[in-house]
């Protein structure tokens, strides 16, 4: 074998090497991607999962306060009625943290999406604030304002009622399903 053709045959040799490495290197990286993404995945489900159970627990404990209110109403016991709402106390970072990464699409249909939406627009400050006012506007003048504020509170406890069931709903939607079909 001439030194041309050992050169040649040590060259090609060289370049297919390296060409495989650069391939195999390639490959590693996405399939690291990959795994990351999965486990990321997988750790903001677990942390999804108890933040959407916090707040369960929470519209539970703010569920109890409102039947309480209109049970004091009724009563016209103002004396006693000292709950004060803070709507703030809801818990939404995986849920957005979950939507921005793109998950929350692959596990719902928009209108879950939407239900989802609903219940974190409701659980604002504002809305503690107005319920507040509502129920201090009774406490000044309880014959006036006992109707309106009865019927405020009970749709209040209904809507409360719905956002339980409807994040029982979205929680065995999202983890008994691996995607959506």
């Amino acid at each position: 074998m001439t030194f041309w053709e050992n050169a040649l045959s040590s060259g090609i040799g060289a370049m297919i090497g390296a060409g495989a490495a650069f391939l195999f290197g390639i490959g590693m990286y996405y399939l690291t991607i990959k795994w990351h993404r999965k486990i990321q995945r997988v750790i903001i489900e677990k942390n999804l999962r108890k933040e959407l159970e916090y707040n369960i627990l929470y519209l539970n404990k703010i569920l109890d306060k409102l039947r309480s209110i209109k049970d004091k109403i009724l009563a016209d016991d103002a004396l006693m009625a000292t709950e004060y709402f803070k709507y703030d106390g809801y818990h939404r970072y995986f849920i957005n943290l979950y939507f921005q990464k793109g998950y929350l699409y692959d596990k719902l249909e928009v209108a879950d999406v939407n239900v989802i939406e609903s219940i974190l627009q409701s659980m604002n400050l504002e809305r503690g604030g107005g319920l507040n006012a509502i129920i201090d506007m009774w406490k000044k003048d309880l014959q006036q304002f006992k109707t309106n504020t009865h019927a405020f509170i009970s749709l209040e406890i209904k809507n409360v009622e719905s956002h339980i069931n409807d994040i029982n709903l979205i929680i065995g939607k999202i983890f008994r399903n691996k995607t959506k079909t």
